[in-house]
């Protein structure tokens, strides 16, 4: 009988590999190789360094071969019930853990812990839970934690992420988690560990826990997470995600370490537990214009293909891109736009609104909250600032209702107040993309958790559009991606997306020059509108 070993990966010894046919030892090999989507991109137009053209996981070791845990049951089912051995997996315990602080767990998130721990009892180690922002995950996965009595090493991607699990932990489990941070390394019963310190030093720590539990999920396709997963030996592992579909198709090694078992929570389970509320999306249209960015249009795309030129179009290409950063930066100088931003912030300040806007760099958060100070204290959440904390905590209280700061910052797992029903999105360039869907849900999950006590039923972020730019790209995608969508064109008119993308204004390619903002400044002015 062939015997797989599991530790940190499955393996195949050397003596039961030559009791196996070369047809079954290929379709082992099979199972971990996967087409690198990125080699299919470049395959189009040769642009750069070619990638690999397969991103192979399975490894040659000795005689023997070895596989990531997450296709152990495709494996065992290939084999036919092989026997397995998992003494050199990590089953770390905790003797007691204070009684269950948390909140009681609604039916989804009962399901998401009951189903993970069913699996478990069947052998199946790994799992991802799929669930949108906000929906409660972290709360779930704790008690998981509690029930499941294991040591457990949380992975995170973000300083903001990082101080949720802290504090979520003391809160729900009523213990000081321990530390892997910068120069921190404090191991306890439940410990939180930052990616980017982790991965410099995961071999220290690969057989001290017996739960391995990585949230923002969607990241391990990277190879930074790859390697540091790779080396754990915890014999249970759970990826947790808004959605571990990726953009760049790189999925595959997600299931690789976690297996390909989802169970998910959707949206609309949450709006009708009342969880969450719906955001919708008003796109503001901006004067904004920068013609060097659409050098390369479709048609020259067109031109250049049927000629077979991919040289120029190469040059084209790189063109486009190089010129993305000028764009950006006289997005940054704009007055004009700057000014329509910062309309868009006091007109939701005017309605008694926790307000946010986000923005792509750090410069352009310091220009608007240089702006917006005029009007009304701000804080800031920009990079790594030593008064993150606090100034998240004079948000939360409502001492500072206007805050400025970058996606990377809090547009993933910012949890400041459920009555945070506003935003501002001041740069769009990664939401104009048809697989921009999934960043796209992040941010506006920072708005959609609900608040019985303040009554909040809906949110909105507003998008500041620039049309000459981008076209009616991003209102089609957002239709397409199921949101509410309202348009503000510059002259002052308000009319729902699909209504607008059937309008002779959305036929056009550029607005006129006559056309002024004047007719949208009354519309700021005013704190209520029709919907």
């Amino acid at each position: 009988m062939i015997t797989l070993t599991i530790d940190n990966r499955i393996r195949i010894s050397g003596d039961d590999l030559t009791r196996l046919d070369s047809k079954t030892i290929d379709k082992l090999k099979a199972i971990c190789t996967h087409k690198n989507p990125a080699y299919r991109t470049w395959e189009s137009f040769k642009r750069g360094k070619p990638p690999q053209e397969w991103l192979i996981t399975h490894k040659r070791e000795g005689g023997g071969l070895s596989f990531p845990r997450g296709r152990l049951v495709e494996i065992y089912n290939l084999l036919g019930n092989p026997g397995w051995d998992r003494s050199g997996e990590s089953f770390e315990t905790v003797s007691q853990f204070p009684e269950w602080k948390g909140p009681e767990l609604w039916d989804a998130q009962r399901r998401l812990v009951q189903s993970f721990d069913e699996r478990r009892r069947r052998g199946q180690a790994e799992g991802i839970w799929r669930s949108p922002p906000g929906s409660g995950k972290t709360i779930a996965a704790l008690k998981l934690v509690h029930e499941m009595m294991m040591k457990t090493l949380i992975i995170v991607p973000t300083d903001a992420v990082f101080q949720q699990w802290v504090e979520r932990t003391r809160e729900y489990l009523g213990i000081e988690p321990g530390v892997i941070k910068g120069a921190k390394r404090l191991i306890r019963d439940v410990t939180i560990a930052s990616q980017g310190t982790l991965q410099n030093c995961m071999q220290d720590y690969t057989d001290q826990f017996g739960l391995l539990l990585v949230d923002e999920g969607h990241k391990v396709g990277s190879k930074t997470y790859q390697e540091t997963i790779d080396q754990s030996k915890a014999a249970y592992r759970l990826a947790v995600t808004g959605d571990e579909r990726r953009s760049d198709g790189r999925e595959v090694l997600i299931y690789d370490q976690f297996g390909t078992h989802v169970e998910e929570v959707t949206k609309e389970e949450c709006y009708e537990k009342g969880t969450l509320v719906q955001v919708d999306v008003l796109a503001v249209e901006s004067p904004f214009d920068y013609p060097e960015y659409n050098i390369v249009s479709k048609e020259s795309r067109a031109k250049s293909r049927r000629m077979g030129a991919r040289q120029e179009w190469q040059i084209l290409a790189n063109h486009r891109f190089t010129i993305r950063n000028e764009m950006e930066e006289a997005m940054i100088a704009d007055e004009r736009r700057n000014d329509l931003i910062v309309s868009v912030v006091r007109r939701y300040l005017g309605q008694g609104q926790h307000v946010i806007a986000l923005s792509t760099r750090r410069e352009h958060c310091l220009k608007l909250d240089a702006l917006l100070t005029a009007y009304a204290p701000t804080v800031r959440f920009m990079g790594a600032d030593e008064n993150f904390e606090e100034s998240r905590d004079r948000f939360a209280r409502g001492e500072v209702k206007c805050a400025v700061g970058t996606y990377d910052k809090i547009g993933v797992g910012f949890e400041a107040c459920r009555e945070l029903g506003r935003g501002v999105f001041a740069m769009q360039e990664s939401l104009a993309k048809k697989e921009g869907r999934m960043q796209f849900d992040q941010f506006t999950g920072r708005f959609a958790r609900a608040s019985h006590e303040t009554n909040k039923t809906r949110a909105e972020v507003a998008l500041i559009w620039d049309k000459k730019i981008y076209r009616t790209k991003p209102l089609e995608l957002l239709v397409s991606w199921g949101y509410n969508v309202r348009v503000l064109t510059l002259g002052g008119k308000i009319l729902s997306a699909k209504e607008y993308l059937k309008s002779k204004d959305a036929k056009n390619a550029k607005t006129p020059e006559s056309d002024t903002s004047d007719e949208q400044g009354d519309f700021f002015k005013s704190n209520t509108f029709e919907r």
